[in-house]
């Protein structure tokens, strides 16, 4: 997957503000659908771009991002399209890799953004959709099998029509770089 560093290619049709997205996604799923979802990626490091003026500005002014801010770089969402938005978000943000709940507002997992790039990686999701469900997830060193992030929740994992979708998706600004990642070998399993 590539975007370019040019803020008006790559957009995304029909967006309130310029975007550009790569992602794949799954299959709207109905309350109480229970799915197993393996899937590879890799992202090199970018610590140079990553630790430029213009990048910093467009994630956030701190080290975690503000309240509010309407910039992003999703790398995962678990969407719902019941509210138009996402539940779980695995973003970018300065230097870092969160996992934000974004029901209840607050980020939930982190790793750094070094300890997360330059390396093949295996995302593992055991989710439960629907009001009652769940969601496990955990990303690993897919050669050595070393813990880089994860998180589990009971409870509000969106309403029917929720889906998971991975790739890179980010909002636009001048100086941005283009980016590449590596995305593969997807499995989904129905668990029920």
């Amino acid at each position: 997957m590539r975007l370019v560093a040019d803020p008006t290619q790559n957009l995304a049709p029909g967006a309130a503000s310029p975007r550009q997205r790569i992602e794949f996604l799954t299959a709207h799923q109905p309350n109480g659908a229970k799915w197993k979802y393996v899937w590879r990626s890799y992202i090199p490091s970018y610590d140079s771009i990553y630790n430029s003026t213009n990048l910093l500005v467009s994630f956030s002014h701190n080290a975690c991002p503000s309240a509010g801010s309407t910039s992003f770089f999703h790398l995962m969402q678990i969407f719902s399209t019941a509210i138009d938005n996402p539940v779980f978000v695995l973003d970018i943000i300065k230097d870092m890799v969160y996992v934000k709940d974004t029901a209840a507002g607050t980020y939930i997992a982190s790793a750094t953004l070094a300890d997360f790039s330059n390396r093949p990686l295996l995302h593992t999701m055991n989710i439960t959709y629907g009001p009652s469900g769940s969601i496990k997830f955990a990303i690993t060193d897919s050669q050595t099998g070393a813990a880089v992030l994860s998180f589990s929740k009971s409870g509000g994992i969106g309403s029917d029509g929720t889906y998971l979708k991975f790739g890179i998706y980010r909002t636009t600004y001048d100086g941005e770089p283009a980016i590449k990642a590596w995305y593969g070998d997807f499995v989904q399993t129905q668990l029920s």
